[in-house]
């Protein structure tokens, strides 16, 4: 006769914002979160988005996560850095999935994206 033995994770500590850690952070800040990423807010699939804001299709959401961050390229045989958009701060990565913050996406939109556009040269 077999036995089966089930096992158990030991329980995960539940994190807690107000208290600050060794270094005097808050867990938020001690864990790697930067300021820059949008913490609060509703926060919807590109899908959702999308049928949200029929003005923005899937393909325009993914091509702005795409080129959210700089990434290197070449122009006349020589490595290039090309600036990201900024949509990185409107966004956060979870696995494979992405989450899009509703209000920094409108507020990204209001301030423009020109860091990355031809009109910057």
């Amino acid at each position: 006769m077999r036995t089966t033995k089930t096992l158990s994770a030991p329980p995960l500590p539940s994190p807690s914002l107000s208290k600050p850690s060794a270094g005097g952070r808050t867990d938020a800040t001690a864990s790697g979160a930067s300021e820059t990423s949008p913490a609060t807010g509703p926060f919807f699939t590109v899908r959702q988005i999308a049928e949200r804001h029929p003005a923005f299709g899937v393909r325009t959401l993914r091509h702005w996560i795409t080129n959210a961050a700089p990434r290197h390229a070449w122009k006349d045989r020589r490595a290039v850095i090309l600036p990201g958009n900024g949509f990185d701060t409107v966004m956060v990565r979870v696995g494979r999935r992405i989450f899009i913050n509703e209000a920094a996406l409108l507020a990204w939109l209001a301030r423009g994206s020109t860091q990355g556009s031809k009109l910057d040269r």
